[in-house]
């Protein structure tokens, strides 16, 4: 099985911005190496909390 990459706060940051930028979701997804879900995961906490939601 393989493990899970460790995505820091601010990689994390810069992918949702991408994202809200108009991005290409699967354009991000392989440039980060993380899932599509993870990515919807955390457009959603840092539109309910901001950069504390990470």
């Amino acid at each position: 099985m393989e493990k899970k990459k460790n995505v820091t706060s601010k990689i994390k940051v810069e992918i949702v911005l991408s994202l809200l930028r108009g991005e290409d979701i699967e354009l991000i997804s392989r440039k980060y190496g993380v899932t599509l879900s993870d990515i919807n995961h955390w457009r959603d906490q840092f539109i309910e909390s901001s950069i504390e939601g990470f």
